[in-house]
């Protein structure tokens, strides 16, 4: 999709120049290769990255268009792309286009093959036929896993190296953790404005270590992605020098994502963790407790995301970025079985007549009643709120 997001589209561009576009450019991204994997994301209503879409814009235009139509002409590509049902109707146009005896002309005179997924479904396009490819139907719902799937299936048909084009960080972690099952040369192309850079996986993997390539799936959850939220000023680089070291905070990034719950006692190394995270220097290892003292300290003077999550609030992070960690470890399988989000930190609302999955922040109250009542009373003389 960040293919589709360059594509130079004008109000005279129809649906069936967008198709001719991408292809080109997707064939000119890999000029140099004999296999082209096209991957797409699926965009579901129940989506643990509803909230993310929402902040970043999608879904909320108002311009749906049901039926994409080859001599369909483009008024406003942006707003077309910012709603996630105009997206799956597009993957499924172009997957439609790209089966047609045009797209097989035009790999007669290329010696590429090119793989590309619609929904579940994956198809081999050459210059002869297109065919669906069984062994790479896949229920996954992110594109980011999913590469790593097709990287595994080209190097067991014999290609001897894999480039990633992706600027996701996502991207770039799930392959350092893939790097020793992929037998086979690994990269990442990643793109500025000004150059493209070829970064070396299994190079990367080599020099962090196994250990530490495992962990940071699950560190890179916990600190924060499209899903899980971050914690406040707080970055990454500290975590991964943290687990560069070893010891229990490695052990448990590790351990994270390994089954689909999180037991009290990787919840205890977690929590002890994060109270790290915001105050090396104390021994404290409640968040609770520490957030109190955090605020003494401060004689109240402090903002809200100066203090850690309270235990609760912890709580369902965790199970958040468990979940998450969970989906990525099981990226090289074609069907993975997936409990509901809504036991792991989500809760489904209607938003817009639709189902859709929201945060579960808490499920304790945000302080005692006669707190709430104080910070909200406005009676001048005798209160009213009881």
């Amino acid at each position: 999709m960040a293919l589709v997001q360059r594509a130079k589209v004008t109000q005279q561009t129809t649906f069936e120049d967008v198709a001719d576009l991408i292809f080109k450019m997707a064939i000119n991204e890999a000029s140099l290769s004999t296999r082209l994997d096209i991957v797409f994301d699926r965009y579901w209503d129940k989506s643990i990255k509803y909230p993310e879409r929402v902040n970043r814009g999608s879904g909320t235009c108002g311009l749906k268009v049901q039926n994409v139509a080859p001599r369909q002409m483009i008024k406003q590509w942006r707003k077309f792309l910012s709603e996630d049902a105009n997206k799956t109707s597009l993957i499924k146009f172009l997957a439609d286009e790209w089966r047609g005896e045009k797209y097989q002309e035009k790999l007669a005179q290329l010696r590429t093959v090119v793989y590309f997924t619609y929904e579940e479904r994956c198809f081999r396009l050459t210059g002869v036929r297109c065919l669906e490819v069984p062994e790479l139907q896949c229920w996954q719902e992110e594109a980011d896993g999913r590469m790593l799937l097709h990287a595994h299936h080209a190097v067991k048909e014999g290609y001897e190296a894999v480039v990633l084009s992706s600027e996701d960080t996502d991207v770039f972690v799930l392959s350092l953790a893939c790097s020793s099952i992929i037998p086979a040369p690994l990269f990442q192309k990643k793109r500025t404005p000004t150059r493209t850079h070829l970064i070396d996986v299994k190079q990367t993997a080599e020099s962090l270590g196994s250990d530490v390539c495992e962990a940071s799936v699950g560190m890179h959850a916990y600190t924060g992605c499209d899903s899980v939220s971050a914690f406040g000023g707080k970055g990454k680089g500290s975590t991964l020098k943290t687990i560069k070291t070893g010891g229990t905070v490695r052990r448990a990034f590790c351990e994270l994502g390994q089954s689909w719950e999180v037991t009290d006692e990787l919840f205890q190394k977690l929590e002890s963790f994060t109270c790290r995270l915001y105050a090396p220097r104390e021994t404290v290892s409640d968040v609770s407790e520490l957030r109190y003292r955090v605020f003494c300290a401060k004689n109240g003077d402090v903002e809200s995301h100066q203090l850690p999550p309270c235990k609760d609030g912890l709580r369902k992070h965790a199970m958040r970025a468990n979940y998450q960690t969970a989906l990525w470890r099981r990226c090289l399988m074609n069907n993975p079985e997936c409990p509901e989000p809504t036991d792991s930190g989500w809760v489904v609302e209607c938003v817009d007549g639709k189902d859709v999955l929201t945060v579960n922040w808490m499920t304790v109250a945000l302080a005692p009643s006669g707190v709430l009542e104080l910070l909200a009373c406005v009676c001048k003389k005798e209160c009213n709120m009881g």
